[in-house]
């Protein structure tokens, strides 16, 4: 992930936005989940973006906020295993 004031941050299945400028922006995360029907299957989407400004201590919020987020984004891994798991199960 890049930080603030180095353009476009990337976090995975996601995507992020560091921003910098003119004028400060407030920090933020915004994300969305979406649930769709596929083929007979639930899918489940998200995207979010990440974005910071003021200097140093922007990069120090970015840098703990994208932490948190790559952890509750990486636990989707193991969500999707046992949704998947107990949908095998109560279907044999």
């Amino acid at each position: 992930m890049r930080v603030p004031g180095h353009g476009h941050a990337s976090t995975g299945g996601g995507r992020g936005q560091a921003t910098a400028g003119p004028g400060p922006r407030v920090p933020h995360v915004c994300e969305e989940f979406t649930l769709s029907e596929r083929g007979g299957a639930t899918t489940l989407g998200y995207a979010g973006e990440l974005g910071a400004d003021f200097g140093a201590a922007g990069q120090r919020w970015a840098g703990k906020v994208a932490a948190a987020w790559e952890a509750a984004r990486a636990s989707f891994i193991s969500i999707k295993n046992e949704a998947e798991r107990r949908c095998v199960q109560h279907s044999g």
